[in-house]
C-alpha cells in the first residue's frame, strides 16, 4: 500500500517489478493512454518502461473542453485504436487507458456519439448538445446527478468500443483508482473500488 508521498517517489526509484516490464520483456508492445497528462513524466517513464506515450498534446482534439480534461473519453479511444490497435500485427498489445470523463467536477458531461468514424479532430462535439451540471470542484448542487451521467456515458463508450472493435479474446480490466469525492460518497467511506474483468 502506497500511503504518502515519499513512499510513491521511492517505489518510482526502485527497480521493483511492474505488469509493463514484464510485459514488455515478453514481446509486447505496450501503450500508455494518458491525456490527463500535460507534462513529461521521467520518473513514471523510467519505472514503468511503457514503449510508447500518449499524453495531452498527442491527441492533437480540436473540440470544445470537457469537466477535468478536456479531450472526450470516446475521442481519445478511438485514437489510441486507429493509432496502435488497428493496425498492431502479430506483436501482442497492451494498452492502459486512463478515462477521465468521470472524474470530478461532474459538470459538463461529453455525448455519446454512435458513429465513430465521424470523431475526427473533435471539432464535432461543437455541434452536439452538452449536458451541464451545477457542480464546481469546490461545490455544487448536482454532484449525483453528473456523477450518474458521467459513468453512463463512460460505460456507454466502453461498451459501443468493445462490441463494435473488439472481436478477438482481449482480455479488459476495468478499475478506478478511487470512489468519487463527497458529497456522491459519504465521508469516512474506503478507496475500495469494483474491478471488472470481462473476456
Amino acid at each position: 500500500r502506497i500511503s504518502e508521498e515519499q513512499q510513491y517517489k521511492e517505489l518510482l526509484q526502485s527497480d521493483t517489478p511492474n505488469i509493463v516490464g514484464i510485459l514488455n520483456d515478453m514481446d509486447y508492445l505496450t501503450v500508455l493512454s494518458a491525456r490527463g497528462t500535460l507534462k513529461p513524466w521521467p520518473e513514471g517513464e523510467a519505472f514503468y518502461r511503457f514503449d510508447q506515450y500518449m499524453y495531452n498534446v498527442d491527441f492533437d482534439y480540436r473540440g470544445p473542453e470537457f469537466s477535468f480534461v478536456p479531450v472526450p473519453d470516446q475521442f481519445s479511444i478511438h485514437r489510441v485504436h486507429d493509432r496502435f490497435v488497428s493496425g498492431s500485427g502479430d506483436n501482442p498489445l497492451f494498452i492502459e487507458y486512463m478515462l477521465v470523463s468521470s472524474h470530478a467536477p461532474f459538470n459538463r458531461i461529453p455525448p455519446y456519439v454512435e458513429d465513430w468514424n465521424s470523431l475526427g479532430d473533435g471539432s464535432i462535439y461543437h455541434e452536439l448538445p452538452i449536458q451541464t451540471f451545477k457542480n464546481t470542484w469546490f461545490q455544487g448542487k448536482e454532484y449525483t446527478e453528473g456523477y450518474t451521467a458521467a459513468v453512463t456515458y463512460v460505460v456507454e463508450v466502453i461498451v459501443s468500443y468493445l462490441t463494435t472493435f473488439i472481436h478477438d479474446d482481449t482480455l479488459v480490466i476495468i478499475i478506478g483508482d478511487h470512489q468519487p469525492k463527497y458529497p456522491v460518497t459519504e465521508r469516512g467511506q474506503p478507496l475500495s473500488v469494483p474491478v471488472h474483468v470481462l473476456s
